[in-house]
């Protein structure tokens, strides 16, 4: 663990930059493809469409644990179906579970606001209104469920990404790895990374809006506008859209999803090369073995009818 999140920073910064080149092309093929069909089939086009985001996010996931791949261990040519059929598999199977740790949440929710906590329903509707940039104001019944959901697909996500990576990693005519291969692995360190980039994730909103009024605030002072930023927070209010230090701003916490979101995978691929290489340790230990040991060979043979 203590060289696990060094190597995953450090293998994050590499990530990052391959993903703002394929991010733009990805989402504008992708978005272009989707206002198609939903131009040209109106009423089942919509369905089509959830469908095709769905499965293009989670594609969207395997290029960035390849980019990782890439940048680390090297990757052989990409098999375009498998990634495909992964995808619908991995994104089918993600969502579902994703879903049941939705309604638990829900249900967490339901038990406490009948047990005291009134102001549930209201926090749900304050979450949607406000975004989660007012996240801690919420009442204890709505945090208690969100902060059950954030924990659950959290673990969720740590526990399948390195069979996700294995399917990433495999090359054309390789063996198809199991669904499950690897799944649970270094499940406390992954679990602590996306546990860390989901939170601050959620809390980028809040940040940003407390930098942009530093900065908004920072720039009033230097211009000698003290007295107006003070009028102006007492009485209307600080505005502060379309200003070039908000731009600055969002467009920074921006970059910083985005190497949040590369941060996870890359954790991803450094706990599958751990984990590849502690099989492959075994295998050749065993291979040892079986060499040192004629009549452990002799059984071998006997087993696999030579």
């Amino acid at each position: 663990m203590l060289t696990f999140f060094p190597r995953t920073i450090l293998l994050s910064l590499s990530v990052f930059w391959r993903m703002l080149i394929i991010m733009p092309l990805f989402f504008l093929i992708v978005g272009a493809l989707s206002f198609a069909i939903a131009m040209y089939v109106p009423i089942i086009g919509l369905f089509i469409v959830s469908i095709m985001v769905a499965i293009s996010v989670m594609f969207l996931s395997f290029l960035c644990l390849r980019a990782g791949l890439a940048a680390t261990a090297g990757v052989g040519p990409m098999d375009f179906g498998r990634l495909v059929a992964a995808s619908i598999k991995y994104g089918l199977f993600l969502t579902i579970i994703s879903g049941v740790a939705g309604l638990m949440a829900s249900g967490i929710i339901a038990v406490l606001y009948k047990n005291g906590f009134r102001d549930a329903a209201a926090g749900l509707g304050q979450y949607y209104t406000t975004g989660p940039s007012d996240l801690l104001s919420l009442n204890p019944a709505f945090l208690i469920g969100l902060g059950f959901y954030i924990i659950a697909t959290s673990a969720l996500y740590a526990a399948m990404v390195i069979p996700m990576t294995a399917t990433a990693a495999a090359k054309p005519g390789d063996a198809k790895p199991d669904f499950f291969e690897g799944a649970g692995v270094n499940f406390i360190s992954l679990v602590i990374l996306f546990l860390i980039a989901s939170i601050l994730t959620t809390q980028l909103g809040a940040i940003g809006k407390g930098v942009v009024f530093l900065f908004s605030m920072t720039e009033f002072v230097m211009t000698g506008g003290l007295v107006e930023w003070a009028d102006a927070a007492s009485s209307e209010g600080l505005e502060l859209a379309g200003t070039i230090s908000e731009l600055l701003v969002s467009f920074g916490f921006l970059m910083l999803a985005i190497w949040l979101y590369c941060l996870q995978y890359s954790g991803g691929v450094i706990a599958y090369l751990n984990f590849r290489d502690r099989v492959e340790n075994t295998r050749q230990e065993r291979v040892r073995a079986t060499q040192s040991d004629p009549e452990a060979a002799r059984s071998l043979r006997k087993n696999r009818g030579l």
